[in-house]
C-alpha cells in the first residue's frame, strides 16, 4: 500500500506521457508473466451451485458501466448516450462525487433516458482504503452521495476493495472486483464470470458483488496500444459459450469522438462502437442486456454466497510455461498447424485436449486469423502461439510464398517454446506436409514425430488444377512419403485415408491410426433443441462449412436454381454458415440466378454454441461437396454433426460419406443437380421420412460414429510413441 500511496502523492506533479510509459513498460512485463490467466482465467467458468440461468433463458447477461474519471470524461457523457441509444442500448455511468462538479440536470436526464447512475468515490485516489478510520469517514459522505442521486450502485476509485467494509454502504450492488486482472494495483481476482452474494456485517443488509469480467478500454487500448476489440470479442465469446456475465468497464475520458484522439491517454469511440456493432450481430438474441441494478435485483440470496472479507490472491507465482521440479518428467507435446487457427480447427483442438486427458504438456502453434488474432493465449491449459497469417495470396507461386512463411514462423516459434520447455512430441498437422523438415531437427535432440494426415495433399491439388500430374504433383507425393517414412505414428481421418497411405508409400498398418471426425456428443446435449413438428413457416435448409472450391456450394447454388425454377419449389429458405475465398463469386452467381429470396449467406459465426443450435433448428441439411480425387475419399465432420443433431442429410453418393450416413441421408449420383435437387423437394414434402433419417442418424453417430471411440484412437497413438521411446532408453 505505501508503494500507491507514493504514486498518487508524486502523481499530480508527473507527466501525463510519462505516466503512461511507465505503465506501459510494467503492464508489458507483467503480461508476460500472467498470460496463462489473463484475459482469460479457466476457473472463473464455474457456474455457483444452485443456478438456472438468466432471465427468460438467455445465454449470458451483458452489463456495460462507464468510470467518469473526470471533466474531460464528463463532457463526453453525452456524445456517449447518444451512440448507446442509436443501437439499442442502455448503460450505467458512475461519477467521481467531489472530484469535479457533477451536474444533476445530467443525472436526471440520463435516468429519464433510460440510464443508470452510480458512485465512483469521493475522489480518484488509492486513499479510500487505506484505514478502517479514513474508510467510516468516507461512507457517510458517500451514503449521503447515494441518497441525493438515487444510485444503488457503487464502484471503488482504482478498484480497491475490502467486500466485508463495503457493506456499510447503503448500496444493492458492488462492482470494484474483476474475474482476473493481474494489472490493478490491488490485483486479487474474485475468479468467476457470475456475481456473488455478500451477506452484511453487524446486521446489515449485504449486496450484490458484480465482478467486471472483460477487459478494460484503458488496458487494452492506452497500456497495450491494442489496434482493435479482438481481446473483447474473444473474452465475450468465452464467457457466452459458459452463460456468465459480460460486464464491461469503459472510461468518457479515454474516448475520443474525432477520428484522431488529442491526447496521449486517448482512443478513437469507433472501438466501444464497433464492439456494440459486434454484440448487436453476433449476440442480441441471445444475451440479457441489463444494468448492473437489474442484475443485482434478480441475483438471488441464496446463489454463489461468499464470505465477507476481500477476494483471495489467485495469480501463479511463477512465469507461465515454466514446469516445476516436481512436473519435470511429465512430458511436452506440440502441436504444428498451418492450415487453420485453433481452437477453430475443430480436429486440432479435439487432439490436443485427448494429450491434455492423457496428463501431458500441451502447446500450440497456429495462424492467426479474423477470429483469433491475439498473438499468445492460454485456453484449458492449452499454450497456443499463433503467428501473423499471410492472406491474399492465391495460384500455386502464392501458395508456396505462404507455405515459406508459414514455415519460417513455424521454426522461430517452435525453438521459442523449446528453449523455455523441451517437448518430446511433434504432432505436424498437414496441409501441407513439410513439419517433417522441422521435426527432424528436434528428432536429432530425442523428440518423436507424429504425422497428422488432414488431407490427401495430391488428391488436394488435383481438385485446384485438374489434370496437372506434372512436377508439382510429383513434389507432393515426395512430400507425402518423407513425412509417413520419418514418422513414428501416422494419424489419418478415415480408412480409406490409411489404406491409400499405406499402399502408396509401403507404411505398416500398425503404424497408422485412424482418428474420425466425429463429433462430440456431449456439445449436442447442452443445446436445446425444437419440439418435433413444431415448425412454422418455410422449410429451412442449411449448410455449415467452409466455401472454397472443393466444397461445393456453387453446386448448391445451381441445384437451388433447379430446385425453384424446374421443381417449382418455393417454399423453403437455405441457410449457408460460413466463409472462404469462394465466397465471393458464390453469392454473385446466387444473385445472377435470382436466389438471394431464397438463400442466405450468414457468414462466419464465431460462437460454436450458436453454430450448434443453427444445426439443431434446421429442417434438412445438405453435403453439396462434388466427386473429386479428394472428396471421394474424404470424411465431412459436418455430416456426422448433422446426423447428431437428428436431422436428415442430402449429398452425393460418394464412398466414405456412405459409410459416414448409412442410412440417415438421401444420397445421389455424383454430379446428378437435378437428382439432389429432388431429395430436397422429397424431403420438403415427406416429415416422416426426415423423422426416419433423423433417428437413423442419432442411432448411428450415438453408437458407431463419436468423438468417444476417435479419442481411444488418439490415445493409442500417442501410448505407442511413448513404449517405443520407453524401448529405446
Amino acid at each position: 500500500m505505501l508503494s500507491h500511496t507514493l504514486y498518487y502523492y508524486l502523481k499530480p506533479v508527473v507527466p501525463r506521457r510519462v505516466q503512461i510509459a511507465v505503465r506501459r513498460a510494467v503492464v508489458r512485463h507483467q503480461l508476460r508473466r500472467y498470460r496463462e490467466v489473463w484475459p482469460i482465467d479457466e476457473r472463473a467458468a464455474a457456474p455457483p451451485e444452485g443456478w438456472e440461468g438468466w432471465p427468460d433463458g438467455k445465454k449470458f447477461a451483458l452489463v456495460l458501466t462507464h468510470d467518469v474519471e473526470g471533466p474531460r470524461g464528463l463532457a463526453n457523457c453525452r456524445p456517449l448516450m447518444e451512440m448507446e441509444k442509436d443501437l439499442g442500448f442502455r448503460s450505467s455511468f458512475n461519477f467521481v462525487a467531489e472530484e469535479y462538479p457533477v451536474p444533476m440536470e445530467l443525472l436526471h436526464q440520463m435516468r429519464d433516458q433510460g440510464f443508470e447512475v452510480g458512485l465512483h468515490g469521493l475522489s480518484h485516489d488509492g486513499n479510500m482504503f487505506r484505514s478502517r478510520r479514513a474508510f467510516e469517514e468516507q461512507a457517510v459522505r458517500i451514503n449521503r452521495y447515494l441518497k441525493e442521486w438515487g444510485a444503488t450502485g457503487f464502484r471503488a476509485p482504482s478498484m480497491y476493495h475490502d467486500l466485508e467494509w463495503l457493506s456499510d454502504l447503503d448500496i444493492s450492488y458492488d462492482s470494484s472486483t474483476f474475474d482476473t486482472d493481474p494489472f490493478e494495483p490491488q490485483p486479487d481476482a474474485l475468479c468467476t464470470i457470475f456475481p456473488r452474494w455478500i451477506p452484511g456485517r453487524d446486521g446489515r443488509k449485504g449486496y450484490v458483488e458484480l465482478p467486471y469480467t472483460l477487459p478494460q478500454d484503458f488496458t487494452l487500448f492506452i497500456l497495450l496500444q491494442e489496434r482493435g476489440i479482438d481481446i473483447w470479442k474473444r473474452k465475450l465469446d468465452w464467457i457466452a459459450e459458459r452463460g456468465g456475465m459480460a460486464l464491461l468497464i469503459t472510461h468518457p475520458d479515454y474516448m475520443s469522438f474525432s477520428e484522431c484522439g488529442k491526447h496521449a491517454d486517448q482512443y478513437p469511440a469507433r472501438l466501444y462502437r464497433e464492439f456494440l456493432d459486434h454484440v448487436r450481430s453476433e449476440y442480441y438474441d441471445h444475451c440479457w442486456p441489463a444494468q448492473p441494478g437489474q442484475v443485482g435485483e434478480f441475483w438471488p440470496k441464496d446463489i454463489g454466497r461468499v464470505a465477507s472479507g476481500s477476494p483471495t490472491r489467485v495469480w501463479p507465482e511463477r512465469t507461465p510455461g515454466r514446469v516445476l521440479a516436481a512436473d519435470e518428467k511429465r512430458r511436452h507435446v506440440l502441436f504444428i498447424v498451418e492450415n487453420q487457427s485453433v481452437p477453430y480447427d475443430r480436429r486440432v483442438w479435439a487432439e490436443a485436449r485427448s494429450a491434455k486427458e492423457m496428463d501431458l504438456d500441451v502447446t500450440v502453434i497456429c495462424p492467426t486469423n479474423e477470429r483469433a488474432r491475439v498473438r499468445y493465449e492460454s485456453i484449458e491449459g492449452i499454450e497456443i502461439f499463433r503467428y501473423p497469417e499471410l492472406a491474399g495470396t492465391s495460384g500455386r507461386s502464392g501458395i508456396a510464398f505462404e507455405y515459406l512463411h508459414a514455415f519460417f514462423w513455424q521454426t522461430l516459434l517452435s525453438w521459442k517454446v523449446y528453449l523455455r520447455k523441451p517437448f518430446q512430441i511433434v504432432h505436424g498437422a498437414n496441409p501441407p506436409d513439410d513439419v517433417f523438415l522441422l521435426a527432424a531437427f528436434f528428432r536429432l535432440l530425442g523428440s518423436r514425430f507424429v504425422y497428422d494426415q488432414h488431407d490427401l495433399s495430391p488428391e488436394l491439388y488435383l481438385t485446384k488444377y485438374p489434370g496437372r500430374r506434372g512436377l508439382l504433383y510429383r513434389v507432393l507425393l515426395l512430400l507425402e512419403r518423407f513425412s509417413c517414412r520419418t514418422a513414428h505414428a501416422v494419424v489419418t481421418a478415415n480408412d480409406s485415408y490409411r489404406r491409400i497411405t499405406g499402399d502408396r508409400h509401403g507404411i505398416s498398418q500398425e503404424k497408422i491410426f485412424v482418428v474420425r471426425n466425429d463429433p462430440d456428443l456431449n456439445e449436442f446435449r447442452k443445446i436445446q433443441r425444437p419440439n418435433a413438428g413444431g415448425h412454422t413457416g418455410p422449410t429451412e435448409l442449411l449448410y455449415v462449412g467452409s466455401i472454397n472450391p472443393q466444397d461445393g456450394v456453387d453446386v448448391l447454388v445451381e441445384t437451388l436454381s433447379c430446385l425453384v425454377n424446374h421443381l417449382g419449389e418455393r417454399d423453403f429458405r437455405c441457410r449457408v454458415v460460413g466463409g472462404g475465398e469462394h465466397l465471393d463469386a458464390v453469392r454473385h452467381r446466387a444473385n445472377q440466378l435470382g436466389l438471394l429470396g431464397f438463400l442466405d449467406f450468414v457468414g462466419v459465426i464465431r460462437d460454436r454454441g450458436i453454430v450448434l443450435e443453427r444445426i439443431c433448428a434446421a429442417d434438412i441439411c445438405v453435403e453439396p461437396a462434388p466427386d473429386n480425387e479428394l472428396n471421394r475419399y474424404s470424411t465431412f465432420i459436418k455430416v456426422m454433426e448433422y446426423m447428431a443433431a437428428g436431422k436428415p442429410v442430402v449429398a452425393f453418393d460418394l464412398p466414405e460419406t456412405r459409410f459416414s450416413a448409412r442410412g440417415a441421408a438421401l444420397l445421389v449420383p455424383p454430379g446428378d443437380i437435378g437428382a439432389f435437387a429432388s431429395a430436397i423437394k422429397r424431403l420438403i414434402h415427406d416429415f416422416g421420412l426426415r423423422q426416419r433419417l433423423g433417428e437413423a442418424g442419432l442411432e448411428r453417430t450415438g453408437t458407431d460414429l463419436k468423438w468417444d471411440t476417435a479419442n481411444r484412437n488418439m490415445k493409442r497413438a500417442y501410448k505407442s510413441i511413448m513404449k517405443q521411446e520407453t524401448k529405446r532408453k
